[in-house]
């Protein structure tokens, strides 16, 4: 059978820390205290855990975000020492053409001008964070010369990170020409 009076978990609460009146103490009220204790007790450490849960992610994406701009900066300046900060040691990027490179490729084109960016835009960047990995996308307008050859492309980017040794490091990119500019 089931009982049919209402009972609400401030009534519960309230029987916890203090029972009733004409109610006697039948050896359970220390015990109930106890238990409300670590019920409360491990409700504020989820709620501090999540709370920095959620002030750790602002900060990696702005981290990320960061970082794009560096890489666009780099670019710009032909900085292969920022660059290389920002590339894992093992990155591969699939270009607009299909062309697939490493960090000593690109790190040597720039290097050599045989890679000269004049003008480096990023817009509509979006990071999707994943514990130690993360994924970030956008948009970009890039300007400049390729062995002599004049680019003037408008590209959809995706780049993946890994958090290695408390530093996010670019692993892969993939570049595709934008529907729009094509």
């Amino acid at each position: 059978q089931t009982c049919a009076l209402p009972i609400s978990p401030v009534l519960i609460l309230m029987h916890v820390v203090s029972p009733p009146i004409g109610f006697s103490d039948s050896g359970l009220e220390a015990p109930m205290k106890a238990a409300t204790c670590v019920v409360v007790g491990v409700l504020i450490l989820c709620s501090a855990a999540l709370a920095q849960q959620k002030a750790s992610s602002a900060s990696d994406e702005a981290t990320l975000r960061a970082l794009e701009d560096k890489w666009a900066a780099a670019l710009l300046k032909a900085d292969t020492n920022a660059l290389a900060t920002i590339l894992a040691d093992t990155w591969v990027v699939t270009y607009v053409d299909g062309k697939v490179d490493n960090k000593a490729g690109e790190l040597a084109a720039l290097r050599a001008g045989t890679l000269k960016v004049s003008a480096y835009k990023n817009d509509d960047v979006r990071v999707f964070l994943y514990g130690d990995a993360a994924v970030v996308t956008g948009r970009a307008s890039m300007k400049g010369l390729e062995n002599g050859k004049a680019i003037d492309l408008v590209m959809r980017w995706t780049d993946m990170f890994v958090r290695q040794n408390g530093q996010w490091k670019a692993v892969a990119t993939q570049g595709t020409p934008d529907r729009k500019s094509v």
